[in-house]
C-alpha cells in the first residue's frame, strides 16, 4: 500500500503591534500532494523511510491554532441520522456515526473539530504535524543526497514558503 502527504501552507501576517492574526490558507488554497518520496516522508513526519532514518521535523500534531480551511480539509461529518448518510456519501470527507466519533474522542484516538462538534478529525489522515521553512528546507537538502533524489515540486513548495516570509508572513507547512 501506498503512503501520501496531505500537505498545506497556512499563513498569517505580522500586526503593527507586534502580534500575528488568524492563520490562512497560502494562495495555492489547496492540498499539495507532493511527488510520493519515502525518505522526505520519514524526515518530514517520522512515517516510512529506512528503519532508524533520522526524524528532523519533531512530532508535534496538528496545531492547536490551525486554520478553519486546513480543519475542513482533515475533518468528517459526524451522522445524526441515516438520513445523513445519503447526503454526505458522495463527499470527499466521509462521514462517521456519532458512536464512532463519540469512542474515539473518549480513547484519545482523535479529537473533535474545534469551529463545530458535528466534525470529527477523519482517522485516515493520521501523523498530523507540521513544520517551518527551514525544517523542510534542511528536509530537501537531506534527500538531494540520498538515491529516491527530490521532486521539482517539493523545491516549488520551499519556494512558495519562502516567497511569505520575504513579505513579513509567519508561514507553515500542515500535514
Amino acid at each position: 500500500m501506498g503512503c501520501d502527504i496531505h500537505l498545506y501552507i497556512e499563513c498569517r501576517k505580522k500586526k503593527a503591534d507586534g502580534t500575528f492574526g488568524q492563520w490562512h490558507p497560502g494562495i495555492f488554497g489547496g492540498e499539495f500532494l507532493g511527488s510520493r518520496n519515502y525518505d522526505m516522508f520519514a524526515y518530514i513526519g517520522g512515517v516510512r523511510g529506512e528503519i532508524g532514518q533520522e526524524r528532523i521535523v519533531p512530532e508535534r500534531g496538528l496545531p492547536e491554532d490551525v486554520s478553519r480551511y486546513v480543519e475542513e480539509c482533515t475533518c468528517c461529518p459526524i451522522l445524526s441520522d441515516e438520513k445523513d448518510y445519503a447526503y454526505w456519501f458522495e463527499s470527499t470527507n466521509r462521514p462517521v456515526t456519532r458512536e464512532n466519533a463519540d469512542k474515539w474522542v473518549k480513547e484519545g484516538i482523535r479529537r473533535k473539530w474545534k469551529h463545530n462538534t458535528d466534525y470529527i478529525y477523519d482517522p485516515s489522515k493520521h501523523s498530523h504535524n507540521w513544520c517551518t521553512t527551514k525544517e523542510l528546507a534542511k528536509c530537501i537538502r537531506k534527500c538531494e543526497n540520498g538515491e529516491l533524489g527530490v521532486g521539482y515540486d517539493w523545491y516549488l513548495l520551499l519556494d512558495h514558503m519562502k516567497s511569505y516570509e520575504k513579505r513579513g508572513f509567519e508561514v507553515r507547512a500542515v500535514f
